[in-house]
């Protein structure tokens, strides 16, 4: 998906309120799952489309929350290759942490000309 690479080269986590599947009028749309997907490919969370003026300030909160306590990762593959291309990695994280919300790779340095 072209939108999830460029989001990986620019960093950019996608945070976004979005429908249910199946929520709208009209044959089901795959626009939930694609945006599910964008945002976790990119680190980043969609909420639920519960439009209650305190649900919307609590989802806002853990966004401002989530941006606040960030953490930088740095990883040196062993064999690093020149390649441009996108290269998955995960992240484990130890049994009492719940979750982690990390981007799904990166982008390898371009070969030298």
């Amino acid at each position: 998906m072209q939108a999830v690479d460029q989001c990986q080269k620019s960093n950019t986590a996608i945070y976004a309120f979005g429908a249910r599947e199946g929520s709208g009028p009209g044959p089901v749309s795959t626009g939930p799952k694609t945006l599910a997907e964008l945002a976790t490919q990119t680190g980043g969370r969609v909420f639920s489309d519960e439009d209650s003026a305190s649900s919307i300030e609590e989802d806002l909160r853990a966004i401002e929350a989530n941006l606040r306590n960030q953490y930088r990762l740095i990883y040196n593959p062993a064999q690093l290759r020149h390649d441009g291309r996108f290269h998955r990695i995960a992240l484990l994280g130890p049994d009492r942490v719940s979750s982690i919300e990390v981007r799904s790779g990166y982008y390898a340095p371009q070969p030298a000309q």
